[in-house]
């Protein structure tokens, strides 16, 4: 397993105070001093690994606009490439990538022009490690929503679902970690948005969550076969729909 450096929140809120005075992000790596590794588990990465990270990053980045104006159509798209490419990039499939400290470091240190680009300026949240983090919250929406390589279209409710839905999901840690129900979830919203409209969808999907962990606290959500569970999510689309 490879290390990837961490970054605490101290520093991230020291960088920041020096992107805000600079008015702007900085377009190389920096805080280089700042980082730490974990003291066992793996070797580190290599600088010219991360170099890497940041070239195939900028790439993606590029294609939707970077560093230019963009819209939020190619924004989205941004997003929706960022997370397939996580979902097959191999030093980000192990346990390092479940840490908060890493994601801080590759927002703030690796990559923080691309997240003041695709953020439109310097937003803490975009940048402390967690689920608000600009590139971790696109991780955990491939680990929650990949229908897996063999598929026929494996990222059908990345591209489908709305920032709202992928809020609904990913920040909550009782969802994203089963991805069972986080697909379960995706696919009762785009039916559900095919009968009433994407526009919809909204208080619906906010409805049907809170009615669903409500669900969860009498009822063991992961020992529901994979038809009990698409059926209870319907039923709570449905009953959310009619309100």
């Amino acid at each position: 397993m490879l290390l990837f450096p961490r970054l605490d929140r101290v520093h991230v809120d020291s960088l920041l105070e020096e992107f805000a005075l600079k008015e702007t992000a900085p377009n190389h790596p920096r805080g280089i001093d700042a980082r730490h590794f974990g003291a066992t588990g793996g070797s580190r990465i290599s600088d010219s690994e991360l170099a890497d990270l940041r070239r195939e990053i900028l790439a993606i980045a590029s294609e939707h606009g970077f560093p230019g104006a963009s819209n939020s159509a190619q924004r989205s798209r941004f997003d929706t490439q960022l997370t397939a490419f996580f979902a097959d990039h191999l030093s980000l499939n192990a346990g390092e990538a479940l840490r908060d400290d890493v994601w801080a470091y590759i927002t703030t240190v690796l990559v923080p022009d691309v997240v003041v680009w695709r953020f439109k300026g310097i937003t803490r949240r975009r940048f402390q490690g967690g689920v608000r983090n600009a590139l971790q919250r696109l991780w955990l929406r491939a680990k929650a929503l990949d229908r897996g390589k063999e598929s026929d279209d494996r990222w059908r409710f990345v591209n489908a679902l709305t920032e709202d839905a992928f809020v609904q999901i990913v920040e909550r840690p009782s969802i994203y970690s089963d991805s069972r129900l986080a697909q379960a979830l995706a696919d009762g919203w785009t039916k559900t948005a095919q009968r009433v409209g994407k526009s919809a969808m909204e208080p619906v999907m906010r409805r049907a969550v809170v009615n669903l962990r409500l669900r969860g606290e009498v009822q063991m959500l992961f020992a529901l076969d994979d038809a009990a569970l698409v059926n209870l999510v319907n039923r709570m689309f449905f009953k959310a729909a009619s309100f």
